[in-house]
């Protein structure tokens, strides 16, 4: 009954992040970014691409069940510098969110995630253009992954269950990894505020509304 109470729930509030999720105009959403090995630079997404939404539950061999919640866009047009290099293209944004309780997720190893994949391509700069980058967040499962375009402040010293990185591609075929140092939303639409603080009422009420079933 509370898993069924859920999905009708999902379901109604579904109907509304529709309309939400598609805004009338576009707008501009900002980050700034930068690494552990010294490399800063910035985002700049279109809000302009619609997200989707799916509902599901984990159960646990002790019959715990954690709902989740999973939100992906499409390609979406981005512009942006990493370091030295200069870009534009398409990016990709997903978010899983965990709700209460969150025992099976644990048993079963599961985190939340958020993730911003970008294909782009810009001016060489020593011979080589930045052709992919990445940002990755995998945090414990009761983090609050409700506001898809504000994903959490990187951890200075991260552990089993929070990991915060990056992924560099180059036109020459080498690539840049490490720890993720800062993630920061730079707030300007109005929208963007709308969509976010609806979704983060709407986890609310889901983990409001469901209890733990381990004794």
């Amino acid at each position: 009954m509370r898993i069924r109470n859920f999905c009708i729930g999902f379901t109604a509030s579904l109907a509304l992040l529709v309309l939400v999720a598609k805004p009338s105009s576009a707008e501009t959403i900002s980050y700034t970014f930068s690494t552990n090995e010294g490399v800063t630079g910035s985002f700049a997404l279109d809000n302009a691409t619609p997200f989707s939404f799916e509902s599901g539950t984990l159960m646990d061999g002790y019959g715990d069940e954690t709902p989740w919640i999973f939100a992906a866009s499409e390609l979406g047009a981005t512009s942006g510098s990493y370091g030295d290099y200069s870009f534009t293209g398409s990016t990709r944004i997903r978010v899983r969110d965990h709700l209460s309780s969150y025992l099976a997720a644990y048993d079963l190893g599961q985190t939340d995630f958020w993730c911003m994949t970008s294909f782009v391509s810009g001016p060489e700069v020593d011979g080589q253009a930045l052709t992919f980058f990445g940002i990755y967040e995998d945090v414990r499962p009761e983090s609050d992954m409700s506001n898809l375009f504000a994903p959490q402040s990187p951890m200075s010293s991260p552990d089993y269950y929070n990991s915060y990185f990056y992924l560099a591609k180059f036109s020459d075929g080498t690539s840049q990894s490490g720890q993720l140092a800062t993630l920061a939303l730079v707030p300007e639409a109005s929208s963007l505020l709308l969509l976010g603080f609806g979704l983060a009422g709407i986890f609310a009420t889901k983990r409001r509304g469901a209890l733990s079933r381990r004794g």
